[in-house]
């Protein structure tokens, strides 16, 4: 396949996973409908079951468990594409591929970077409410209102960055390296990330960050950097972001900036350093 080739096929993964996504909710759809209109066939027929299915969606989590069977029908047939196809490795040798260096720069980019999509968050919220308010409903309508749940945890923390790492710095990035150089293989990578995510807000800091995490990828040499690096910073969010308060001072605000652009600019430091050593 030629080099053109190679850049209009790293669009497939997108268009393939948002196909797997809607077949995922057809299929739990069906089976539930399937499930209660049997198990209820004296009490109400057809417009019943649909309603009592319709109420079990409508539950953040029942719908967050739908998208870790999503994410688990992604990470095995998007894993073999990379494993089988574009030269992926799943095995991580931690005694010889291990290196602090690295380790301690992806651990310093992980508050730098939460910082940052809150910066870009907020400016864009106001510049632009009604993206904000979309936001916010997008975080209700997923669980955060209302605390953390296990089923939320195990999709935001666990399933949802491998599946994401393997789409789009596994295959993604991968197949769009064949045509161009990297670094403009890392921004088309990047803008599908911001694109998958189906939200402006969400979308401008999740291109943000699949610049950092294509980065990550490249320059440590193993997917295993980025998918760590993904869970750390979605625990973050998910977990840690909770018990910050609302609102701070300007002083605070004022360390906060600091605080991430020191965090940024070592961890890249120190990640160029592991990189250099594992040379």
């Amino acid at each position: 396949m030629r080099k053109t080739g190679y850049f209009f096929l790293a669009f497939v993964p997108l268009l393939l996973v948002e196909v797997i996504q809607i077949f995922a909710i057809f299929f739990v759809f069906g089976v539930s409908f399937v499930t209660d209109f049997f198990y209820n066939i004296n009490y109400g027929g057809i417009i019943n079951s649909i309603n009592d299915v319709y109420g079990m969606f409508s539950d953040y989590n029942f719908a967050n468990f739908i998208m870790i069977i999503y994410s688990i029908i992604v990470i095995c047939s998007f894993g073999l594409w990379y494993y089988i196809k574009l030269g992926g490795e799943f095995r991580f040798d931690f005694k010889n591929n291990f290196n602090f260096y690295k380790l301690s720069g992806i651990i310093l980019l992980v508050p730098g970077a939460q910082f940052l999509s809150a910066y870009i968050t907020n400016i864009t919220g106001v510049i632009v409410p009604e993206w904000f308010e979309q936001y916010e409903e997008l975080l209700d309508a997923a669980g955060f209102e209302y605390g953390v749940t296990v089923v939320l945890f195990l999709y935001s923390v666990i399933f949802a960055p491998i599946c994401e790492e393997i789409i789009f710095r596994g295959v993604t990035m991968n197949l769009a390296k064949v045509a161009v150089p990297f670094w403009l293989a890392n921004i088309l990578q990047a803008f599908l990330f911001g694109v998958y995510h189906m939200n402006w807000i969400q979308g401008i800091y999740a291109f943000v960050l699949g610049l950092i995490l294509g980065y990550i990828c490249e320059h440590c040499g193993k997917i295993h950097y980025s998918i760590l690096f993904h869970m750390l910073f979605n625990f973050w969010g998910t977990v840690l972001s909770g018990l910050m308060p609302d609102e701070i001072s300007t002083i605070a605000a004022v360390f906060t900036f600091i605080f991430m652009f020191a965090a940024l600019i070592l961890g890249f430091i120190l990640l160029h350093i592991g990189n250099q050593k594992t040379i």
